[in-house]
Formats: C-alpha cells, sequence, structure tokens
C-alpha cells in the first residue's frame, strides 16, 4: 500500500506551486487593455497592432524583406566607395550591401610615385583585346586613401591572401599583372560568385531572401497561433468558463 503524504509536505508543495504560477507571466502582458468605450470593431483592430509591435520588438526583426535589406550598416556608410577602408571580416549582409552599391572607379590626378616613376592610370580600367576591342575591368578599384588598387570581387569572396586582395601599388608591369589576374582560376571564381549574388539580389532570387520569407512565413503562422489562444482565454474569461473539464 502506498503511503499517504503527510498534510505538512501537501501544504509545501501546495505553496511551491502556487509560488511557481504567480512567477509565470500573465496574459495581460501580451497586449495593452483597452477602454470600455470601444466598439468591438476597434477592440478586435487595436489588439492586432498591440500583438504585432510587441512581437516585432520581442523579435526583433524588420517587418518585410525589404526593410532587411535597407538597414543602415555603419560600417560602411562612408567608407563603400574606399576599399582600403574594409575591415578583414565581412558579414553576409554587408556583402550584399556591397553588391548593391557596386564598385566605384575613380577618375582623378592620380598621385606621380616618384622612386618608381609610375602612376596609374585610368587606362588600366578597360582590357584591349587582340582584335582592338576594350573589355571594362569592372572590378578594378583604385583606392584613393592608401594609393593602391584592389580586385573588388576578390576582396569580398576571395580567402587566401593575394596583391589585389590586400592591395597594390607596384605600377610597373602593371598591365601583365592584371591579365595574369583576371586569367587566374581565383579571380574567376570569385567573379562569378559576385554576378551571382548580384543577380540573385536584383531579381529577389538570392539564398537568404528565401531563407527570410521561409522564416518570415513560419514566424506568422506562429503569431496567428498565438492570437487565437489569447482570443480563446479571453472569450473563457468573459464567459466565466472553464478551461479544462467542467469545474
Amino acid at each position: 500500500m502506498k503511503p499517504s503524504k503527510s498534510g505538512a509536505t501537501k501544504r509545501k508543495e501546495a505553496a511551491a506551486t502556487k509560488d511557481a504560477i504567480s512567477k509565470l507571466p500573465k496574459v495581460t502582458s501580451f497586449f495593452t487593455p483597452i477602454p470600455s468605450n470601444c466598439t468591438s470593431n476597434e477592440k478586435i483592430c487595436s489588439n492586432e497592432v498591440v500583438i504585432h509591435e510587441q512581437l516585432d520588438i520581442a523579435n526583433n526583426q524588420p517587418n518585410t524583406i525589404e526593410k532587411l535589406y535597407t538597414l543602415p550598416l555603419p560600417p560602411f556608410s562612408s567608407v563603400a566607395c574606399d576599399l582600403a577602408s574594409w575591415p578583414e571580416q565581412i558579414s553576409d549582409a554587408q556583402r550584399c550591401d556591397l553588391v548593391k552599391r557596386g564598385p566605384q572607379q575613380v577618375d582623378i590626378d592620380f598621385p606621380y610615385n616618384i622612386a618608381a616613376r609610375r602612376r596609374f592610370s585610368t587606362v588600366h580600367y578597360k582590357l584591349v583585346m587582340n582584335n582592338g576591342e576594350t573589355v571594362p575591368r569592372s572590378w578594378l578599384v583604385y583606392s584613393v586613401k592608401s594609393d593602391k588598387i584592389f580586385c573588388f570581387c576578390c576582396k569580398l569572396f576571395e580567402t587566401n591572401e593575394s596583391p589585389f586582395c590586400s592591395g597594390t601599388s607596384t605600377w610597373e608591369g602593371l598591365s601583365k599583372k592584371l591579365k595574369d589576374h583576371e586569367t587566374g582560376t581565383s579571380h574567376q571564381k570569385c567573379f562569378r560568385q559576385w554576378m551571382q549574388l548580384k543577380e540573385g539580389i536584383n531579381n529577389d532570387s538570392s539564398i537568404d531572401k528565401q531563407e527570410m520569407q521561409l522564416f518570415l512565413k513560419e514566424r506568422q503562422f506562429w503569431r496567428d497561433v498565438l492570437e487565437r489562444l489569447i482570443d480563446i482565454i479571453k472569450f473563457l474569461s468573459e464567459k466565466n468558463l472553464a478551461f479544462r473539464g467542467s469545474d
């Protein structure tokens, strides 16, 4: 025969259960009380707005995908034009922001290197083919801050160090160095990644946006579930009905 608990033990357990229940968040913490003089439609609309706002604050997430991709990025707000100012580690959101901005090729009076007796020129912004056709080097960017040239796509995606990732100011034999770099497999891989990400952002078909759409869809589903639970609790409370059984 199972021994029964003493009265003192039962009272302790009841007090512990009551204390645990008192620490739980109240239902009223999820919505703001509505004045009694509001109509039923106004109460429903007001509750929906408050619930949505509080869920957004709790999740710290934007309401739409567009807001996510237009968030300000302080590290690149004023120095995005100069690759020498980029940090070593670039986040995915910052990479998308930089791809949307695109490389900016400056056309200035480039400083003259007295020791090497050479300087950078806008001529290098274009590749001259054997048949005389010119192809723009959209990946080539000059840094005014450091007096160096960078490869835009390799700076974004390359993991291995190369002169065009860290920047180079060796102007001697630059034409050959540029040609060797743009025909290299590493550069071509980074260039394809750049074009694919750019196309995905323009067409709203990037992996990040697809994942965000799934996340927002699932979040909306559970938000609807929460709203229905709150409506059920409010209805049972107003009618003085039991949450379970008939007691």
